[in-house]
């Protein structure tokens, strides 16, 4: 009897001690994925979060290049207040050379699509070169990149900047003008309202870079690899004296954001392209980075990103990264050959206007496998 007391009293102890470790154990893995959701919370609070509204615009005036078509116009429209040390680039032309003109674009009716395993988000490069972002500037790059979770694939879809886009809120609310100038009008709220309306697929945030944005990242990735064409490097030796070779060079900062915006030996759909190949080189160079590495390139690039995302959400996008780093990025440009005439905008450029029935049957099919607009 006495010895089975003992034995009794052994389980005991020994089942309270393994109980004390599991208790310890729970407690280290608490504190760790306590520790982990408070680095990574830290890190989130870099980003600039910020849904600007439209501001009452003060009036300018806008000269065109009377060289360019349409007929060449003089024109005084309101325009939003910038600093002026701010810089930005000048306000180019697109040659509607050759294009039927039209009224307006041949819209496409119907509800939003929108696919509950995908998410849509605008990539809006802003043309100022500061640290923080102003409101008066320019959209230089817009594309759509969608995120499909549950196919784990991820695609780029590029948005000529030349679109004519009907305003649908701002102080120009009915008027047509560029997509790139939408974002100087109206903000990037006002343009994700206007992607919706026109293209008919529901878009959930977007995230805002500027050129200073791309010139410190890429520096800090101590550059990007990119293969340059014959074109582009006789381009680059006569405008810029760079002795770059046919085939891979490694551009810095400053040279990739000239590679990006570059159109002169060919045209804007080339360009729209060369801002993807950037992309992808940030994707397959921070492929197999180590921990340290990717924390101190957060540590540089989230201060200068601006974004509506919530940090639940970014901390979501962490999470699938990387399945989607893995993954090859289909890509298409809007708008798709044979699928728009041109147009006179309300500050006197030629834009795109886009037969949205044929654009928006690619788009759909691009993103989702189907197309229920009509």
């Amino acid at each position: 009897m006495g010895k089975g007391k003992y034995l009794r009293r052994e389980k005991v102890s020994t089942g309270k001690k393994i109980g004390r470790v599991v208790l310890i154990v729970l407690l280290i893995l608490v504190l760790l994925i306590g520790a982990v959701v408070a680095f990574v919370w830290s890190k989130l609070g870099k980003i600039t979060y910020h849904e600007p509204a439209a501001k009452e615009p003060t009036a300018a005036t806008v000269i065109v290049d009377e060289t360019e078509p349409p007929a060449a116009i003089e024109v005084t429209v309101p325009v939003t207040e910038e600093p002026e040390e701010v810089e930005t680039v000048p306000v180019e032309t697109l040659d509607a050379e050759g294009l039927t003109m039209i009224d307006a674009p041949n819209y496409s009716s119907g509800e939003l699509f929108h696919d509950e395993d995908v998410i849509n988000i605008l990539l809006v490069g802003t043309d100022e070169r500061t640290e923080g972002f102003v409101e008066a500037c320019r959209a230089d790059i817009n594309i759509l990149v969608s995120i499909n979770k549950a196919e784990k694939t991820v695609k780029l879809v590029s948005f000529s900047r030349g679109i004519a886009i009907k305003m649908t809120d701002g102080p120009y609310k009915g008027s047509y003008e560029w997509l790139t100038n939408a974002q100087r009008w109206a903000g990037p709220i006002a343009v994700m309202q206007e992607f919706e309306n026109n293209f008919k697929i529901k878009l959930d945030r977007y995230v805002r870079v500027n050129f200073n944005t791309v010139e410190v990242i890429v520096d800090e990735m101590e550059g990007l690899n990119l293969e340059l064409t014959e074109a582009e490097v006789k381009f680059f030796k006569r405008e810029r004296d760079w002795d770059f070779e046919v085939g891979m060079n490694n551009l810095n900062g400053w040279q990739a954001l000239q590679y990006a915006r570059l159109r002169g030996v060919d045209d804007d759909w080339h360009r729209m392209e060369r801002q993807r190949k950037c992309i992808m080189a940030v994707v397959n160079q921070l492929k197999g980075s180590s921990f340290s590495r990717l924390n101190d390139l957060c540590d540089i690039a989230l201060p200068l990103i601006q974004t509506n995302l919530t940090k639940l959400e970014i901390a979501e996008l962490i999470l699938y990264a990387p399945n989607f780093l893995k993954s090859e990025f289909d890509q298409m440009t809007i708008p798709i050959p044979n699928s728009y005439g041109g147009m006179a905008c309300f500050s006197g450029v030629s834009g795109w206007a886009l037969d949205y029935n044929k654009n928006n049957k690619a788009l759909h099919e691009f993103l989702f496998g189907e197309y229920n607009v009509q």
